[in-house]
C-alpha cells in the first residue's frame, strides 16, 4: 500500500520512449514531464476506445491550456494536453483538497 492507495490500477500506460521514440528524443533533455505524460495517456486512450468516461488526476499540469504554450494552432503540431484533467498541486492533500473530488466526479458523470 503506497500513499494510502489500496486498489491496484486497472491498466498502465506505455512509456513515451517506446511509443514515440522520435518525439522522446526531442523532449528528453527538456524535462517536460507534463508533455511526456500527457502523450502517454493520450496514446493509451486512443488504443482503448471502450473507455468513454475517464479523468487524469496528477500534480503535473497536463491540461490542454497549460500545454498550449508548446503548440501552435497548426493541425500538424497538435496539442496533446488532456481535456479531462484535474490538477492537484504539490505540497497539498491531493484528492482530499476541497473541490477536487467534485471535479473528478463531474468528468466521470459527463457524457
Amino acid at each position: 500500500m503506497k500513499q494510502g492507495i489500496i486498489k491496484k490500477p486497472i491498466a498502465v500506460t506505455d512509456i513515451l520512449q517506446d511509443i514515440f521514440p522520435k518525439e522522446w528524443n526531442a523532449f528528453r533533455f527538456r524535462a517536460d514531464l507534463e508533455l511526456e505524460r500527457s502523450m502517454e495517456i493520450g496514446h493509451w486512450l486512443e488504443n482503448h476506445p471502450e473507455v468513454t468516461h475517464w479523468v487524469a488526476v496528477d500534480d503535473l499540469n497536463m491540461s490542454f491550456e497549460f500545454l498550449s504554450k508548446y503548440f501552435s494552432d497548426d493541425e500538424s503540431n497538435k496539442n496533446p494536453g488532456l481535456s479531462n484533467f484535474v490538477l492537484t498541486p504539490r505540497l497539498s492533500e491531493g484528492i482530499k483538497q476541497t473541490g477536487i473530488k467534485e471535479k473528478i466526479i463531474k468528468y466521470l458523470k459527463d457524457e
